[in-house]
């Protein structure tokens, strides 16, 4: 668990956003641990494009914050993998999402 406080390990993001669904979905993480001796999950930001107009072009737009101009992230995306292979037999739970980084 420790690994996951370390500033390579962040990300910036509305607080609503951390506060709720993603929060939610974090603290699923740490219940599968629970209930499968195997818990694997990849976290990350994504910068994905809209598209203003039906038929044109898609753009990346996304805010910056601070006096360094940092990018925030669109959407962020969580991929998990649980199992418990020394139990033959046991299922396997995997799951993908990706999050608006905003409301």
């Amino acid at each position: 668990m420790e690994e996951t406080f370390y500033y390579t390990n962040i990300v910036p993001q509305d607080v609503n956003n951390n506060g709720g669904f993603w929060n939610r979905l974090e603290m699923y993480c740490r219940d599968l641990t629970d209930k499968f001796s195997e818990v694997r999950v990849i976290s990350g930001p994504l910068m994905l494009p809209v598209q203003e107009e039906e038929g044109t072009k898609k753009f990346v737009k996304y805010e910056v914050i601070g006096n360094s101009s940092v990018a925030v992230p669109t959407h962020l995306f969580k991929v998990i993998a649980a199992e418990s292979p020394q139990t033959p037999g046991s299922p396997v739970a995997v799951g993908a999402f990706i999050v608006p980084t905003s409301q």
